[in-house]
């Protein structure tokens, strides 16, 4: 729509909790796992069993597995908790460990803040970025660590960083423009567009600014949906 870079992010929320895992059967092998925490961030990663796994097997892993962590900060869903878990589901923990593996992988990630980039080859159309100063912005673009950190600084609900405001020389000749959005009236991350300083503020901002509200409307309503159902596949 801009034809300039997008961004969107997730905190860092020590706040949030678990509340709900699911499984999504793709074969009899290969599912992929779902957590959904109380801020309404969900996080998604298939994983392969080495053998079948009966549907109520699955029913049984999902009951014990949120009776365990559903309200738990995601901090504590630690390698004692699958421990715990597996100690529940007695003879079945070892032919299900792949799935107790992935938990802990999938709240671990959900911990930790998400960057998405995308559209990086739309300023390559703008005559600020050639040369020394595109390849100096490119690199600095695949430092999602960097990026995180320069938004995090930003507090407000709209942020315009302007080229030196940045205080990145690979971003003198850019501007990054963010917009937050809420789940259930809590901060959860930042939308926006990162492009050549003479961009229209004007027209775009407001723009932002609505994607960014009805974004947060979307996940706010998907909130509620807390339960996945497990079906047999075929």
């Amino acid at each position: 729509f801009t034809q300039y870079a997008c961004i969107s992010t997730t905190p860092v929320d020590g706040g949030a909790k678990v509340q709900r895992v699911g499984l999504i059967p793709m074969t009899r092998k290969i599912f992929l796992f779902v957590l959904l925490t109380t801020t309404g961030f969900m996080k998604s990663r298939t994983v392969r069993t080495e053998a079948q796994v009966a549907p109520e097997h699955l029913e049984l892993f999902l009951r014990v597995v949120n009776a365990q962590v559903a309200g738990m900060p995601l901090s504590a869903v630690t390698p004692a908790l699958a421990q715990t878990i597996a100690a529940a589901l007695g003879g079945l923990a070892l032919y299900l460990a792949p799935l107790l593996d992935v938990l802990l992988e999938t709240a671990r990630d959900a911990c930790e803040a998400q960057l998405r980039l995308d559209g990086e080859a739309n300023l390559l159309s703008h005559r600020e970025f050639v040369g020394d100063k595109a390849q100096k912005l490119f690199s600095f673009l695949t430092r999602h660590d960097l990026l995180i950190s320069l938004l995090s600084r930003n507090a407000g609900a709209t942020n315009v960083v302007i080229g030196g405001e940045a205080q990145e020389d690979a971003l003198d000749s850019s501007s990054i423009v963010t917009a937050r959005y809420q789940v259930g009236g809590r901060n959860l991350g930042q939308i926006g567009i990162i492009g050549p300083t003479r961009m229209d503020y004007v027209h775009l901002i407001p723009s932002i600014e609505y994607f960014a509200a009805m974004m947060g409307k979307i996940l706010s309503e998907s909130v509620d949906l807390e339960e996945w159902s497990v079906e047999e596949d075929g």
